[in-house]
């Protein structure tokens, strides 16, 4: 699993939330998960649907960031609490380990998303991730199984396998 590779481990979540549109979790009916283009510390993807337990349309802004880089980390917060380039509802920022105080700007971003925007900041577990992985192996080597890539998707669907998965839920749901 490659948990310190921010494009690879946003791949393989954007794979997942692709094979819900239509179906929904946490209350959230996604309607279009969209990559973003690879500008450098730009968001990865946004899911646009419909909070039925909010009643309201959600345009949740996702970026992975498992930098060690204080710099790096900031750019990546400041492009991540701009709701307004990209007409977002919610950010969310998906890392496994904390934010260390000492990095007073990208803390500062960080508590701006939680405290001021709703947004959240999402734990990456390894064991949420596995079965994620899993999934996205298999449909980029359906063919090699004997499936079609959309009898895996279906499949997914049919057994909850993304739409339940915790990480999914816990970035789809609202903060509490």
């Amino acid at each position: 699993i490659p948990m310190k590779d921010d494009d690879q481990l946003a791949a393989i979540i954007l794979s997942a939330m692709t094979m819900i549109p239509n179906g929904g979790t946490e209350n959230v009916v996604i309607q279009e998960v969209k990559k973003v283009s690879d500008a450098t510390h730009d968001l990865h993807f946004i899911i646009s649907g419909y909070d039925c337990l909010n009643i309201c349309e959600v345009k949740i802004g996702v970026r992975i960031c498992e930098t060690t880089n204080g710099k790096t980390f900031n750019a990546v917060m400041t492009r991540l609490v701009n709701y307004d380039k990209y007409g977002l509802t919610r950010g969310c920022l998906i890392r496994s380990s904390d934010v260390p105080r000492s990095w007073k700007i990208g803390y500062a971003l960080k508590e701006k998303l939680e405290k001021e925007q709703g947004g959240e900041v999402v734990v990456l577990k390894k064991n949420d991730i596995k079965p994620l992985v899993a999934i996205q192996k298999i449909y980029e080597q359906s063919e090699d199984y004997g499936f079609t890539k959309e009898e895996v998707k279906q499949f997914v669907k049919d057994l909850g396998l993304a739409a339940d998965n915790l990480l999914i839920c816990e970035i789809l749901s609202a903060p509490v």
